[in-house]
């Protein structure tokens, strides 16, 4: 949003509205984060994509996306990767 001209604050605005949970990023997400590097079977996913993957496995929760390398590289991992494509 912000790259499209949207002001930090809204943005910050919109995000609340649609009630997203926001989820703090410390050492645990990190290392989940890198787990998913090493133990995982493709090293290209970006530190983004682990952390979204890894946030799923820790809340035990399926993620929904439409890139279809996280299909490829989560189910190895146990994560329940959904694509909306």
């Amino acid at each position: 949003m912000i790259d499209a001209g949207t002001s930090a604050d809204d943005a910050v605005d919109l995000i609340v509205s649609l009630f997203v949970e926001v989820v703090p990023f410390g050492l645990g997400s990190a290392r989940d984060s890198a787990r998913i590097r090493s133990d995982g079977p493709d090293s290209s996913l970006s530190f983004g994509d682990r952390t979204c993957l890894a946030l799923a496995r820790s809340q035990g929760t399926a993620v929904i996306t439409a890139d279809r390398a996280w299909l490829e590289s989560a189910g190895p991992l146990g994560i329940d990767v959904r694509s909306i494509r």
